[in-house]
């Protein structure tokens, strides 16, 4: 049976130098679990002008269901000016006043996010507060047991400490980049903390199912509640943009573990997904089952960080200190909390 996912944020159109690419990270992300073959909708408003039409229209072609997307008579479609580094690098101006600003709860919305298995969200979309209480008013009505994926997705003047720590109150899955790290620790009012030591203490502060930490091209580590911490590399590819890769991993992580719960399969799925997006243009190029096939059977060098592979490696006496000294506090054994 497949698993119903509802992915809420911004629907909008990158501008990029060479053209303008349908994206935002709630759609981009539909769009990856759609092509793992789950259930999936976006949770959206454009405006009632060309590009909304647009908009819609190949999000439909795409394979991806509209009717959860709300029409906006008054407020133009989101856009967002892009440039690249000479790596491939974007950096965004997000324009404002746009119609995912005023996504409104409706009964229709309710009903799909009560039958969940998980609700993707991130921070960008809250920067308005009609949006930000109707995704509030959506993971307080979804099932206790539903995942509430939290990918923090920072973007310039688009966040604030509030919406960050109460957007972790919600969430059971948190997955954010090491540049965002500090970033999040300031926010939060945190000292400062290497990615392992953060998502540690990210999973025991917020009462985290998995955290997880995106490295670029050197993959990801993650982490559960039980305890495990895993590092993945990383797929070498020629990046074309990295647009939209962030979202793809999320979606391959998301997917996975709510398949398996296994942290490693997520994470390799996520970066597989992550580095075939990375090759491709805009956020919603498609990826195909061979080409994902392809990549996890051993096509490309993995991109490893020896570093931080030496650091798990000499983390794993202190990850049985910790695990020690958890079961001696909270009454646990510790042969629940497996070696990474």
């Amino acid at each position: 049976m497949a698993y119903s996912v509802l992915s809420f944020g911004e629907l909008l159109w990158d501008m990029l130098p060479s053209g303008k690419v349908l994206g935002g990270a709630p759609a981009n992300f539909a769009l990856r679990v759609s092509e793992l073959g789950e259930v999936v909708r976006v949770c959206s408003r454009v405006g009632d002008d060309a590009l909304g039409k647009e908009a819609l229209s190949l999000l439909r072609e795409l394979g991806l269901s509209d009717d959860l997307v709300q029409k906006d008579p008054s407020t133009p479609t989101g856009t967002v000016d892009v440039t690249l580094s000479q790596t491939g690098t974007p950096s965004y101006t997000i324009n404002r006043g746009v119609a995912y600003d005023e996504i409104e709860l409706t009964d229709e919305l309710v009903r799909f996010a009560t039958q969940a298995n998980l609700i993707c969200y991130g921070t960008l979309v809250q920067r308005s507060q009609k949006t930000r209480e109707t995704l509030y008013s959506l993971l307080e009505a979804a099932q206790p047991d539903a995942e509430k994926f939290y990918d923090v997705n920072l973007r310039k003047d688009c966040f604030s400490a509030d919406t960050v720590r109460n957007s972790l109150k919600y969430s059971s899955i948190f997955k954010l980049n090491d540049e965002e790290v500090p970033v999040v620790c300031e926010l939060l009012g945190l000292s400062a903390m290497e990615p392992i030591a953060f998502l540690r203490d990210a999973i025991e502060r917020f009462s985290l199912n998995a955290c997880l930490v995106t490295l670029g091209h050197r993959g990801l580590i993650a982490g559960s509640k039980s305890g495990q911490v895993v590092y993945v590399p990383g797929f070498q590819v020629s990046v074309t943009d990295s647009i939209g890769a962030g979202d793809a991993c999320s979606a391959g992580f998301a997917v996975e573990y709510l398949r398996s719960g296994e942290l490693r399969a997520a994470g390799e799925l996520g970066n597989a997904l992550g580095a075939l997006v990375s090759s491709k243009t805009g956020g919603m190029s498609r990826v195909t089952a061979d080409e994902l096939r392809t990549i996890q059977a051993g096509s490309c060098v993995r991109s490893r960080d020896e570093a931080l592979e030496a650091e798990m490696a000499r983390s794993k006496l202190d990850l049985d200190s910790w695990k020690e000294s958890e079961s001696r506090s909270k009454g646990r054994d510790a042969d629940r909390y497996p070696q990474a």
